[in-house]
This record gives C-alpha cells, structure tokens and sequence, in this order.
C-alpha cells in the first residue's frame, strides 16, 4: 500500500471501493457515538452500554480497513496461480 488514504492508482477498483464504504462507516459510527455519549439513557442498555458496542463496532471496521492490503495480496496471488495453471494446462494440451 503506498499512501494510507488510499488514494493511489495501482489499487483495484474494489479496493478502493470497499474502503471508501468502510471508511463512510467508521465515519457513521464515530458520529452516532459522539450523539450517544452527549444523550443520557436509562432502561435495558444505559449509554455505556450502547458506547461500548459503537467502541467494538469502531474496532471491528478499523481492524477491516487494516487487511485490505493483505486480501490484495492475496487475491494477487490467487489470479497469478490461477493463470499459471491456465498456462501449464495449455502448454501440456498443445495449444
């Protein structure tokens, strides 16, 4: 990965794609938490309760957005053995 805002071209389409979606949801979940932690709620969940789950939903998509890079790799990887073996099979078919 060459720039942590994603910005460069050598990325594929999805990528950047699904780290602008994830980056959109850490953005909406940043912001429902900034609006819970300035509310006050009593009953079945308090508003340390709902924080906390915004705090591990913030983790999780963080988490996500850290292995994009590895899934390019490993889709990369899968693509190149896969025309690897494209090549063997058309070179032992005579083709």
């Amino acid at each position: 990965m060459c720039d942590p805002d994603f910005l460069c071209g050598d990325h594929p389409r999805w990528a950047v794609r699904y780290v602008a979606q994830l980056r959109a949801r850490l953005a909406r979940l940043a912001e429902m938490r900034a609006e819970l932690s300035a509310a006050r709620f009593e009953g079945a969940y308090d508003g340390a309760d709902l924080i906390g789950y915004l705090d591990d939903e913030c983790d999780t998509v963080r988490a996500t957005l850290a292995g994009v890079g590895a899934e390019i790799t490993q889709r990369q990887h899968k693509e190149a053995e896969d025309r690897a073996a494209t090549a063997a099979d058309a070179a032992r078919d005579g083709r």
